[in-house]
């Protein structure tokens, strides 16, 4: 009989397809009700609490003599007896075992550390399995392969014509594996790099990393189409040098005048100001996009991260002879604007409120930025 530790390492818990035989010393031809002789001895050496889940996860799920075998659908089929999955109950178990533990990292800390090979792949490092070979992204389901299985993300694949790694023509079968994978797991933000330690499911990854405060923020002048995208440390900057036109303040309380603000057309109005060692976005926006609702709308963001801006509040009043409209807030960060925008988290009132506060066709607004208590 051989050494535990060369079966596990040799991979005696294998069969081979083609021969249906243990490779190693007892040689059985295998039938499904067949016992190995390596299998039962190694088998015998480990905890009975751990040996449904090292026998299901270890022999029949991971892969380098006996690969994951799966038809043109990309089903998986049992490599020992042929039937499809459903229908095989050594594999049907299998997957049971699958099911019931989630997340997936969990089943593999009770695998104990004797028969870790050195092929085995980490459990922090399961992830990495979805990554495109050549961009480095993660590919998101539906993930197609080539015909020697090798898998590309949606973009990647879109570019090429064969397979980059072995040159194979790619085709449209699915890699289920990988597609069940990518739901169970808690994935890193691809801003890790930069200091992001958020994890966040598929299902809101794209949404996370459109606002990570730790990826590139757009400038904010959409309204002149500039498509200029950076850090959130060189806004200013490319705001100053692109767009010199915008006022900037240098002070924490400051007033700001928005000309031609009663004539009838939508506009956004912008100003920069600097203070308490940081900058500020300084917004105000008319809009009729809501033919119900008539409205202006005015927000203070950093030029930073929201962790950042938690140690700010502002306050935005306006105000005309006989009215006054004021708003404190907390201030959120850069990445946080358009949303803002959006939802009305900020000082908003009606057009018609608006003339109240108008003096010679313009609106005067008053700024104030301190530091939180």
């Amino acid at each position: 009989m051989e050494d535990v530790e060369d079966i596990e390492v040799r991979k005696c818990v294998r069969l081979q397809l083609t021969h249906r035989r243990c490779i190693f010393s007892c040689r059985p031809s295998f039938g499904i009700a067949d016992e190995c002789r390596c299998v039962s001895a190694m088998l015998m050496r480990i905890e009975p609490a751990q040996t449904l889940v090292l026998f299901n996860w270890a022999v029949y799920l991971e892969s380098p003599v006996v690969p994951i075998m799966q038809r043109d659908q990309s089903h998986n089929i049992c490599p020992h007896c042929g039937k499809p999955a459903a229908l095989c109950p050594v594999f049907r178990e299998s997957e049971e075992a699958l099911e019931s533990m989630n997340p997936v990292a969990n089943v593999f800390k009770v695998i104990p550390a004797q028969t870790t090979t050195t092929t085995a792949t980490p459990v922090e490092s399961l992830p990495s399995l979805l990554e495109c070979p050549v961009c480095g992204d993660y590919a998101l389901p539906p993930i197609l392969q080539c015909q020697n299985g090798h898998h590309l993300c949606a973009r990647c694949r879109r570019k090429v014509a064969r397979c980059p790694i072995c040159r194979a023509p790619k085709n449209r079968s699915r890699n289920l594996f990988l597609d069940h994978l990518a739901e169970m797991n808690l994935l890193n933000c691809k801003y890790h790099s930069q200091g992001c330690s958020a994890t966040v499911s598929l299902a809101t990854k794209e949404k996370h990393e459109m606002s990570c405060e730790h990826g590139p923020c757009s400038c904010v002048l959409i309204g002149d189409k500039c498509s200029w995208m950076g850090p959130p440390g060189e806004l200013v900057d490319h705001i100053l040098s692109t767009h010199g036109f915008i006022p900037r303040m240098q002070e924490q309380n400051a007033s700001v005048t928005a000309e031609n603000f009663d004539s009838g057309q939508d506009f956004t109005w912008y100003a920069l100001q600097t203070c308490h060692g940081r900058d500020f976005i300084v917004m105000l926006k008319k809009t009729s996009e809501n033919s119900s609702f008539k409205h202006c709308f005015g927000v203070v963001v950093l030029v930073g991260s929201s962790e950042d801006a938690q140690r700010f509040q502002y306050r935005l009043q306006v105000s005309g002879s006989n009215h006054r409209l004021t708003l404190e807030a907390r201030m959120k960060g850069i990445h946080s604007l358009v949303e803002s925008a959006q939802s009305g988290d900020g000082l908003i009132f009606s057009t018609s409120m608006a003339e109240h506060f108008c003096s010679g066709g313009s609106l005067k607004m008053d700024v104030t930025i301190s530091t939180s208590p």
